[in-house]
């Protein structure tokens, strides 16, 4: 069986010139602030809320980057989303390596990204949602 991956929309994204602190204790620090963003999409369409939307990016001295990216999207019905991901990223021959086109053959070090959202569910759903049991299924059968 196959998983089949629908997006949910493109993001558009304005960013301030990062602020970078070499030789902290922990490495380099960079942290790059969003101005706005837009999420436009069939099944989301939104913008930034408030101003609490940043990248903040630490390398250590083996060029290992560490990423901790976080905003919080407002949906044009009004629902709010805390939007994240962490992740891994190898700097280890520049700044720009990580954009640099890679074949998938030779190297598999990549970049390692796993992109998170987290919203309420309305009452009403929570509720209706823990009356329920879930069948598991499996191609169109219980499990």
């Amino acid at each position: 069986m196959s998983l089949e991956l629908v997006p949910l929309g493109t993001m558009v994204v304005e960013l301030a010139d990062p602020l970078v602190l070499p030789n902290t204790p922990a490495g380099t620090r960079v942290i790059v602030e969003v101005k706005g963003f837009t999420v436009e999409g069939e099944r989301l369409r939104g913008r930034n809320k408030g101003t609490a939307a940043a990248d903040w990016l630490t390398i250590g001295p083996d060029g290992t980057g560490t990423l901790d990216v976080r905003a919080t999207i407002e949906t044009d019905d009004g629902a709010l989303i805390y939007a994240y991901y962490q992740g891994r990223r190898d700097f280890s021959e520049g700044m720009d390596a990580p954009l640099r086109p890679r074949d998938p053959r030779r190297d598999c070090t990549g970049n390692r990204d796993v992109p998170l959202a987290s919203t309420p569910i309305p009452a009403p759903l929570t509720r209706q949602y823990r009356r329920q049991s879930p069948v598991p299924r499996q191609m169109g059968k219980a499990v």
